[in-house]
């Protein structure tokens, strides 16, 4: 078990208070019979299972869920010292809550004028976390890159180092128009290349993209947010606009097989069940299926330095 901290502080305190501890204490049990047994709905049992696996409290065998051993010991002699000095993170009071229904403890974010303020607020920090991988990926593409579309481009971190690279570059950025007026624009004029971009404001489901009319579209960190139809929906109307043999980068928080291998994509997928309707961590093999259901072709993984790679695809 690694140590704890206070978001697996409050998983563990809420798999108390659900009973998930003392049904897992008579026998393993799968996702479906523990949400049964709970009264949750799966989507919201399988992200704090998945969590606690992949902290090390609970362990999973052949889709099976059972206590880590050593778990009921360090529950009734380490826990109540350990969890009471760790503060109370507001964020996740409701996190029985989304458990139970599988769904936002408040508005979701996404599709809403709410997201504007929540985005302009949280972009900024993600240009220092993608830039490294903004750039490899910036030098794995082809010459042939002219016209670039960065849909919920937010600080444009995944077009900058191409357009700034490369001056033949024109790019559109799409997002709500208070991230563009108040970030966007920003990191535009700090790197000098303004002049080659069109900020087009709306909604990236709905704004108006041209048939055909891309080289390359980016989409950097939105299909977690859209979970699979709504992916769906996206990366179709992204084969649309780009032109024959364009390319399409999906960066991504990747989980692996099995997902609770990864601690840090449990606790992001944690955070898309508590703030949005279909939010998912995709595996990787989930984000190549998406992709050729699509119509993509030529798929391939750009790997940068950091954690989580970078899937390149080729429209047919």
């Amino acid at each position: 078990m690694q140590p704890l901290d206070p978001i697996t502080g409050r998983a563990l305190q809420v798999a108390q208070i659900l009973r998930v501890i003392h049904l897992l204490e008579e026998r393993p049990r799968g996702l479906e019979e523990v949400a049964r047994k709970t009264g949750c709905a799966p989507r919201g049992m399988e992200a704090l299972l998945a969590l606690l696996a992949s902290a090390g409290y609970l362990t999973l065998e052949q889709e099976c869920f059972g206590l880590a051993p050593g778990l009921l010991e360090y529950l009734r002699d380490a826990w109540p010292t350990e969890w009471s000095a760790f503060p109370t993170i507001p964020e996740y009071e409701e996190l029985e809550k989304a458990v139970r229904t599988g769904g936002p403890v408040r508005r979701a974010v996404e599709g809403t004028e709410d997201g504007g303020e929540f985005y302009s607020t949280v972009t900024p920090a993600l240009l220092e976390l993608h830039w490294a991988d903004a750039q490899a990926l910036s030098e794995r593409l082809g010459a042939g890159v002219r016209r670039v579309l960065d849909l919920g481009a937010g600080s444009a971190v995944w077009s900058l180092p191409l357009a700034k690279a490369r001056p033949e570059v024109k790019v559109v950025a799409v997002d709500r128009a208070r991230v563009l007026s108040e970030v966007t624009t920003r990191f535009l004029r700090q790197h000098e290349v303004s002049e080659r971009y069109e900020l087009r404001a709306g909604d990236y489901h709905e704004v108006e993209l041209e048939k055909g009319g891309y080289d390359l579209i980016l989409l950097g960190h939105l299909l977690h947010a859209d979970g699979w139809e709504g992916s769906r929906r996206l990366l179709a109307r992204c084969k649309r606009a780009l032109a024959p043999d364009g390319k399409l980068a999906v960066a991504e928080f990747v989980a692996p097989e099995p997902r609770h291998l990864d601690y840090a994509a449990n606790v992001f997928h944690l955070n898309m069940v508590m703030l949005t309707e279909q939010g998912v961590v995709f595996t990787g093999a989930e984000l190549e299926e998406l992709a050729r259901e699509a119509g993509f072709r030529d798929l391939e993984w750009v790997q940068g330095p950091g954690d989580y790679p970078i899937l390149l695809a080729t429209n047919l």
